[in-house]
């Protein structure tokens, strides 16, 4: 067994160079593709001619050598298996292969190298510690048997009669090395269909295709583009999935046409740019390569920018800024701690160093960063992270329980009849809902934060509530026709519209303009006029001494739906009496 870490090595060098060979092949392939483009549109297609001719020069001496790097691969691999299936000692046989599992016999799907029958084969034969070497290859071909059958049953449910897809060519969506992607419809519903460029294949690569739709079937979360189907006949080999209404990532990153004239260069920068250090230089990858990517495609969402955007004009420069100097794309000043820390440890120059995606799930370090960049409020953090980890929004009565429990919240006392309470949902749940959505608990905790005890905060947003002329979230132009025609020295007290955490002062003016002012509260001091000097303890205050003095309010608007729900709770006999509402929450 001695030689089996020479020959381990040996596989996962040969891994590595034929990694490094099918990135450079993609490369080409995209020029290739550019080219070709660029001669039917007859911008150049006399130097295109000669760059093709070079390109496929190259790329039929790339293919011999790869395929002398995969009959190398896979004579080492045999060579590896067949001593270790030999020994003895089962125990020993079973830690060798768990580690080679993880490194030179790695499976990943989405690889062009991945090997079914040799993945299978090793852990079958390796799983079974008895019976001679004879046994265990039937054993083996009878597992890989199996998976080839259950393989072609799914992709049987998912298969998809090429009459009944029907590809509308003059609406292309985009383009990729390996295909275009269309608008399209089947059976009446428009749907989006990739279709392959190449389409007759050998057995083996349509084998692949065809793992690939079955790994697909198994891809079923709400934040993966929905995958419908596929046709896998030869010369209509194509991939179904929902149409997105807006468009591509890309197409919401990019919003410009790329020009032709530098078009080589410029997507050829694109792959190197959002790929890993390791790949640009030739290195062996695997996950964490992704990880990296990852990175880079999360900072692009969150900016909206390219990284490095003309900064680099060539790929030395590139090389040699990323991958020796180790330059990396700014991030803001406002994005919070964890979020930062996340992606330098997700482009860190050494895999190693870097999260795996399982722990990124596991951890789940991106729901951290989501409540922890929408909730300012440390207490209000703790709460959803303890109670509502992995949610964006939970029922009204998930959210009063754990709030009654988690900050001292008599249930009995203040239960959903309770005038309070009531305050509390109309302030956190949408007309025609009954969720609490996790960036309206934000926006709530700015505009009565801080959150420590409930019965406080209870307080303060009944004090709010009950505040005459209160109207809650209205805009600007809502604001502006519910106080038309009122007399001078009307006022409505809402949330501000374009400041989080502030609220907003409209009101009439003497010379009956419907003048606004801020009122910015923060948590723990109170509130103050804009360009005020001193913080009042409530709104109450602050309307009574600066409002009154320095505005000439005088009479509050009366209607909306917190008017409606105080003036309810003081006159239940009135319950029915009719009372103008403002439309964005629910009594």
């Amino acid at each position: 067994m001695s030689n089996i870490p020479q020959l381990e090595r040996s596989i996962n060098n040969a891994q590595a160079e034929l990694q490094a060979l099918e990135l450079k092949q993609h490369i080409k392939d995209q020029e290739i593709n550019e080219l070709v483009e660029l001669a039917i549109s007859k911008k150049s297609p006399n130097n295109s001619k000669e760059r093709l001719n070079v390109l496929f020069s190259e790329s039929i001496q790339d293919l011999r050598v790869k395929a002398t790097k995969v009959q190398s691969i896979l004579t080492l691999k045999q060579e590896l298996l067949n001593s270790l299936i030999e020994q003895q000692d089962s125990n020993k046989i079973q830690d060798i292969w768990n580690q080679l599992k993880n490194s030179s016999f790695r499976v990943s799907p989405s690889s062009s190298s991945y090997n079914y029958s040799t993945a299978e084969t090793s852990s079958v034969a390796i799983s079974d510690g008895s019976g001679d070497h004879n046994s265990k290859v039937d054993e083996i071909q009878h597992g890989v048997d199996s998976l080839i059958v259950e393989a072609e049953k799914e992709i049987t449910k998912w298969e998809i009669e090429k009459h009944d897809i029907i590809i509308n060519r003059e609406a292309k969506i985009g383009s990729g090395a390996f295909g275009s992607v269309y608008k399209g419809s089947v059976r009446g519903k428009e749907v989006a269909i990739k279709k392959l460029t190449q389409q007759f294949y050998d057995e083996t690569v349509l084998n692949e295709f065809r793992k690939e739709v079955c790994l697909m079937t198994k891809l079923r979360n709400p934040h993966l583009l929905l995958f419908m189907g596929a046709c896998t006949t030869p010369g209509d080999l194509c991939i179904v999935t929902e149409l997105m209404p807006k468009g591509s990532v890309h197409a919401l990153l990019r919003l410009k046409e790329d020009s032709p004239d530098y078009i080589d260069f410029k997507r050829t920068i694109l792959i190197a740019r959002d790929t890993a250090l390791e790949m640009l230089h030739n290195k062996e990858y695997d996950e964490k390569t992704d990880v990296y990517s990852f990175s880079m495609l999360l900072w692009e969402m969150l900016t909206k920018l390219e990284p490095y955007n003309g900064f680099y004009k060539n790929y030395n420069e590139l090389l040699d800024g990323v991958v020796y100097k180790q330059n990396r794309p700014t991030m803001n000043d406002n994005w919070t701690s964890k979020l930062k820390l996340l992606l330098t440890r997700c482009w860190d120059p050494l895999p190693n160093r870097r999260p795996s995606f399982d722990e990124i799930t596991n951890h789940k370090l991106l729901d951290h960063i989501l409540i922890e960049g929408i909730l300012q409020d440390q207490n209000g953090r703790q709460f959803w992270t303890h109670n509502f980890i992995g949610k964006t929004e939970v029922q009204w009565n998930q959210f009063y329980q754990a709030f009654c429990s988690s900050f001292g919240v008599d249930m009995k006392l203040f239960n959903q009849e309770n005038l309070k309470i009531k305050c509390l949902k109309l302030l956190l749940v949408e007309i025609d809902s009954d969720n609490v959505k996790i960036e309206d608990f934000g926006r709530f905790l700015g505009w009565f934060g801080p959150l420590s005890s409930g019965t406080e905060m209870l307080e303060r947003v009944f004090q709010v509530c009950s505040l005459k002329g209160f109207l809650g979230e209205s805009s600007s132009k809502n604001v502006v026709q519910f106080l038309a025609n009122k007399k001078s020295g009307t006022y409505i007290v809402r949330f501000s519209s374009s400041d989080q955490g502030c609220y907003a002062l409209s009101y009439v003016s003497k010379s009956k303009d419907i003048m606004h002012a801020k009122i910015i509260h923060k948590p723990g001091q109170g509130y103050i006029h804009m360009g005020g000097t001193t913080y009042y303890p409530s709104l109450e205050e602050l309307i009574k001494n600066t409002g009154s003095k320095v505005l000439g309010l005088k009479d509050p608007y009366e209607g909306g739906a917190y008017y409606a729900l105080i003036y309810a709770s003081k006159h239940p006999s009135q319950a029915n009496t009719y009372i103008a509402v403002a439309p964005q929450k629910k009594v």
